[in-house]
């Protein structure tokens, strides 16, 4: 087995006890019941145009995408979602930077850090702003056909829908380690959708939150590492491998 491929192997492990640990704790919780959901305004009653068809849209995929009865999917993204959590990420960047690449580690890994925080207060003005409800709130019981509930695993979130944070920071941190290690990390980028997809089939959020927090992700990292490069230019240091 190859050099870099003992290095991912050690990280997958490493992450999977850490997520496993997180994810068997809430396991041994009882769920939250669902709250009561806000009655589902007829269409006329919404606002008209183009913003209705693509909220409508939004929504009947979420329909099609979550999953709303028990399936071994839920152990699958029930299982990778922790990966999202900021305190997880930001440890799992650690760990992957130090197996990877331990010159530079804090230097490297506190420009990761900042860009990844800079991104989740962006994400929470953004929530602040929309105000979007979060499906288990935007959805009544038979309000549309096939749908009889929104399924949430584990305790439902109190902050907003849109946009997604976990897809906003899992797509910035996948983006800025790739551009830090000369893109040889696109299995990373793939574990960021199958973390990003998760929040759809547990519950929380609409396609369109994680598509959006997708982009902003891609956005903070690109201007995060603009910057970086600046400031090193700026340094007199040589631009760091892209």
């Amino acid at each position: 087995m190859s050099k870099p491929s003992k290095k991912i192997l050690t990280f997958l492990l490493a992450g999977g006890i850490l997520a496993a640990g997180v994810a068997f704790q809430s396991r041994y919780q009882e769920p939250a019941p669902l709250r009561p959901a806000v009655p589902v305004l007829a269409p006329a009653a919404r606002t008209e145009g183009l913003g209705a068809s693509l909220l409508a849209l939004d929504r009947k995929a979420f329909s099609v995408l979550h999953y709303g009865k028990p399936s071994p999917l839920d152990y699958v993204f029930g299982w990778t979602t922790f990966l999202g959590t900021k305190a997880c990420l930001l440890v799992l960047i650690f760990l992957f930077m130090a197996i990877w690449d331990p010159s530079c580690l804090w230097r490297r890994f506190g420009f990761v850090a900042a860009a990844v925080l800079i991104q989740e207060g962006l994400v929470n003005l953004t929530k602040m702003i929309s105000s979007r409800p979060r499906p288990f709130m935007d959805f009544q019981q038979g309000a549309l056909p096939g749908m009889e509930t929104v399924r949430v695993l584990f305790h439902p979130p109190t902050s907003q829908s849109f946009p997604s944070g976990h897809a906003a920071g899992v797509f910035c941190a996948a983006y800025l380690l790739n551009r830090l290690y000369g893109g040889k990390l696109p299995f990373l980028y793939v574990l960021a959708a199958v973390i990003a997809f998760s929040r759809i089939h547990i519950g929380v959020h609409y396609p369109a939150d994680v598509l959006a927090g997708t982009a902003l992700g891609f956005l903070c990292g690109h201007l995060s590492w603009k910057l970086w490069e600046r400031a090193r230019t700026a340094k007199g240091l040589k631009p760091q491998v892209e």
